[in-house]
């Protein structure tokens, strides 16, 4: 589970993680360990919940970054985009 939440860290843009990823990575883990000792149902609710969380995040940041004008020069839906990169996660999941 964890490799899905680094692969979805990597679809913020690159200014937000540089200065979020490691902060994010670590949070996120350590909420996720504690849902999943409560058991099962806990463990997914809460998995579910980080995962739809982070991805309203990562497009909120990622339409702020084009505002900002520091997106960068790849587009969205472009190999190494985020969707490209959020595609790469459900696949990971899905594993």
């Amino acid at each position: 589970m964890h490799s899905l939440v680094r692969a979805l860290i990597r679809c913020y843009p690159p200014a937000f993680r540089a200065r979020y990823a490691r902060e994010v990575d670590e949070s996120t883990r350590a909420l996720l360990q504690r849902a999943w000792r409560r058991g099962l149902l806990p463990g997914l609710r809460v998995t579910l919940s980080v995962m739809a969380d982070l991805l309203r995040s990562i497009v909120t940041e990622r339409r702020l970054a084009h505002l900002r004008g520091d997106a960068g020069p790849r587009g969205p839906f472009r190999a190494g985009g985020a969707g490209h990169d959020i595609r790469d996660a459900f696949r990971q999941l899905r594993r």
